[in-house]
């Protein structure tokens, strides 16, 4: 099992590489790349192109695969030497039975190393139990490495429908209702892997709902200020509504990752690797599918890829973005699906939940929108109904 420093460095690199990740994708999307010399604003277009997005996500992914790659070369080398390097150690049967204490004089004693301390003890009240023995898992090879293409799927629509909503939404309302992925991984954990909820922690599911809806609704409210983009609230309430929608497949995602991980064995590099691999492969057949059938049709729209592929190719700020954000989203998936293979699924979108004040913060820095009381009610909600949920915080239910 690993151990409390890793875990705590895989929360902290989660948590900087997913805030960092978010306000780059935000910075994408307030790229003028078209009409920028008007004086009105309003005529101003921007970046809007989540699927270039979602692959760019994935090509950031798929070089965990080659770094990966990399460590077994330099990892077979490493025993090749030792190998060569081996001399055996002549056998002494004489000098170890000398020394050898009888079964009769150890039998029924408690050594040292037996005793639970009590950092341990500690250790397993945060981070959960740890068995003695772990099962042995196989190996994910053959043709079982196509079975993270099902998480690989969910991921695909997930993360284009995540770019696609926020567009409309500013970054921390964006990343509060993504809280709603507790919910969704809350009942699909239930009914795949066969986790059971107790009483506090349907009701805290409920705490989500309302927190989740509160912020919803102080978007909404607040459609048509120039601290979201001046989007209407037609606009807003779509933005929405796409976000939580692709927190279902979200939470599929995630939650499927856990199963392939309860039955194999795979290194979470490997994993973000193949993940990667498959998602640049399947988004890459996509986006001319989508161009011919729906994006030939609004020229400079979503899934117009010539007008997309032009615009990060043809503005420096926009490619140095795309880079940014390969190097964030790889290491955010790494350590999440770390977490996931350490920890759980749930306190992976425990932890994802809680950067969104950090998000808040750089976005009110940066004057990307204005302060809302109620959005600080729906999110102090949403973040305690999270907090019993995972048990980190004692419930008074």
């Amino acid at each position: 099992m690993a151990s409390v420093p890793y875990k705590l460095f895989l929360v902290s690199a989660m948590l900087s590489t997913g805030t960092l990740n978010t306000i780059l994708t935000k910075m994408q999307n307030r790229i003028c790349v078209d009409n920028c010399s008007d004086p009105n604003s309003n005529n101003h277009v921007m970046f809007e192109q989540p699927i270039w997005q979602t692959l760019n996500m994935f090509i950031g992914e798929m070089f965990c695969l080659l770094v990966y790659g990399m460590g077994v070369l330099i990892e077979r080398y490493r025993s090749q030497h030792l190998t060569q390097d081996y001399e055996p150690i002549k056998n002494n049967t004489a000098s170890y039975q000398s020394i050898s204490p009888s079964r009769d004089s150890t039998e029924g004693q408690i050594t040292d190393n037996q005793v639970p301390s009590s950092s341990e003890s500690n250790q397993a009240e945060i981070f959960g139990p740890e068995d003695i023995e772990e099962p042995v898992k196989l190996e994910l090879t053959g043709l079982s490495t196509f079975l993270m293409w099902i998480p690989t799927m969910c991921d695909i629509v997930a993360s284009t429908l995540l770019n696609l909503g926020l567009i409309f939404v500013s970054a921390s309302v964006y990343q509060m209702l993504r809280g709603s992925l507790v919910i969704f991984a809350g009942f699909f954990s239930v009914k795949f892997l066969g986790h059971t909820l107790g009483r506090s922690q349907w009701i805290s599911l409920f705490m989500i709902m309302v927190g989740v809806s509160i912020v919803g609704i102080s978007s909404v409210v607040s459609s048509g200020d120039t601290s979201i983009g001046g989007r209407t609230r037609e606009e807003t309430i779509f933005g929405v509504c796409i976000i939580l929608l692709a927190q279902v497949f979200g939470a599929a995602h995630i939650i499927a990752e856990e199963k392939v991980l309860n039955h194999y064995n795979l290194k979470p590099l490997r994993g973000v690797g193949l993940e990667g691999t498959f998602g640049c492969i399947t988004v890459g057949l996509m986006i001319p599918i989508l161009h011919y059938t729906i994006g030939y049709k609004n020229p400079g729209g979503f899934f117009d890829a010539t007008a997309g592929y032009g615009q990060i190719m043809g503005n420096p700020s926009l490619f140095r973005l795309c880079i940014y954000i390969m190097f964030c989203i790889s290491m955010f998936n790494w350590s999440g699906l770390s977490i996931t293979k350490a920890i759980s699924a749930t306190s992976r979108s425990t932890i994802d939940s809680t950067r969104t004040m950090f998000i808040w913060f750089i976005s009110l820095g940066l004057g990307w929108e204005s302060f809302s009381f109620l959005q600080v009610i729906g999110f102090a909600i949403l973040v305690y109904g999270t907090f019993i949920y995972n048990k980190v915080v004692a419930s008074p239910f």
